[in-house]
């Protein structure tokens, strides 16, 4: 059974979730909901966090001009840290990526700020509140993996793994050996406020 935490549905989600929650079958509903200092519309997030308290990769990039530099980056930090797949994700504002190795929370942070183009109210509010949230809706096109040229050395969230391959629909489930996941199945989805168009 996969768990989600989600908040109070409200109207402009209400189909999204409501698919969210067809494909999954059997997941138990939580309220949770973040304060944020930006007014607009609630929007849902997945959390980077996992059960054990370490955390995937979350990117967010709200630049289409800089794709070539991303995956730079990516690449780089995929290298130095003997890090799996980025999965790289198009959406109307930009860019999002996602690695489904468990860290510690400060790597991931270092990471972060340590590529230019990652937004960075993004990494500095995460970094505040101890996690980071990307934005889940229909806008979010899957675009790419950038493979690593080495073996992996961490532990992937089978929780987050299920989550983008089964209710996002990202074919990513041919890049992975099962025997590198936990065996978590619980993954947050939280409910915020964003001023930024779907």
């Amino acid at each position: 059974m996969i768990l989600f935490s989600l908040g109070i549905l409200n109207v402009r989600n209400r189909r999204f979730i409501r698919s969210l929650l067809k494909c999954s079958g059997g997941i138990k509903i939580k309220q949770e909901q973040l304060e944020t200092v930006n007014e607009g519309k609630f929007v849902y997030g997945i959390n980077s966090r996992c059960k054990d308290g370490s955390h995937i990769i979350l990117f967010d990039c709200d630049s289409d001009l800089v794709y070539d530099l991303i995956v730079y980056y990516l690449q780089y930090y995929q290298d130095r840290y003997n890090l799996s797949e980025f999965h790289i994700i198009k959406s109307t504002n930009g860019y999002n990526a996602f690695c489904l190795d468990k860290l510690p929370f400060s790597l991931v942070y270092a990471i972060l700020k340590g590529i230019p183009p990652c937004d960075r109210a993004f990494t500095d509010i995460g970094c505040k509140r101890g996690s980071y949230t990307l934005r889940v809706s229909n806008d979010k096109h899957y675009s790419s993996v950038l493979l690593p040229k080495h073996k992996p050395v961490w532990i992937r969230s089978n929780a987050h793994f299920l989550f983008f391959s089964n209710v996002c629909n990202f074919e990513i489930s041919n890049y992975y050996n099962k025997s590198c996941f936990d065996d978590e199945t619980t993954c947050n989805i939280v409910k915020y406020r964003s001023n930024k168009d779907d």
